[in-house]
């Protein structure tokens, strides 16, 4: 089905939105769990959206938290080269020139960088990133403050997510929600407001006086 949504500004998660980061956050949690004798699965339990700090809180309480954040940081720098852009990403960042938008993730803010050069070739003004926050998702903090940064009403936001954590982040803080599934589990995206695969799916059909009216073909969550 096709809908019609307006909004002034977007705000984008960057791992399973903006980039295909799944062999690269594999790989670096199984390095970081064999160096420290750690079950694999408890991570895959609780990291989906979740910053490393919070994840490794859980999983180690017994390790130094920050040291550990570190390390993990550390290897996975080393490796995000390998990540893939999601298709049709910057087909639509290069739509909207004149939309404010940024990225709100849970990674270290070396490691965002680093994959929005690999994957965009750019990191835009607005960046929210695990440091920039006391409360992780799926707390409301990271988008209010994104929203505070572009100067936008959380409820003229439309937010790309693709976890669980994500999801309730944004809507928690007033935004509208459009999950992305190409790198996800579409039965994580239950509460989002509408599910696309990838942003193939999304088309901006006008822009004036700063807001995009933006097509969008995909299921509302009702349809799920």
């Amino acid at each position: 089905m096709n809908y019609l949504l307006q909004t002034q500004g977007i705000l984008f998660d960057l791992d399973g939105v903006i980039a295909d980061t799944r062999v690269v956050l594999k790989e670096t949690w199984t390095k970081w769990c064999n160096r420290n004798a750690i079950d694999i699965e408890k991570i895959r339990e609780v990291s989906h959206g979740k910053r490393p700090f919070d994840t490794i809180s859980i999983v180690a309480p017994h390790l130094n938290t920050l040291e550990q954040v570190k390390i993990l940081s550390e290897i996975e720098n080393s490796i995000c080269h390998r990540l893939t852009r999601l298709n049709g990403i910057m087909e639509l960042l290069n739509s909207i020139p004149d939309i404010k938008w940024g990225v709100c993730t849970s990674s270290t803010r070396e490691c965002a960088v680093s994959k929005l050069q690999h994957a965009i070739g750019y990191k835009p003004y607005c960046l929210v990133c695990s440091e920039d926050v006391e409360h992780g998702k799926p707390n409301p903090e990271a988008y209010i403050k994104a929203a505070g940064i572009l100067k936008i009403n959380p409820a003229n936001l439309i937010v790309f997510e693709d976890s669980k954590a994500g999801i309730e982040s944004a809507k928690t803080a007033g935004c509208k929600v459009i999950g992305v599934s190409a790198a996800s589990n579409k039965s994580l995206l239950i509460d989002a407001d509408y599910v696309i695969h990838d942003f193939t799916d999304i088309r901006v059909v006008n822009i004036t006086d700063k807001k995009a009216t933006i097509n969008l073909r995909g299921n509302s969550k009702t349809l799920l």
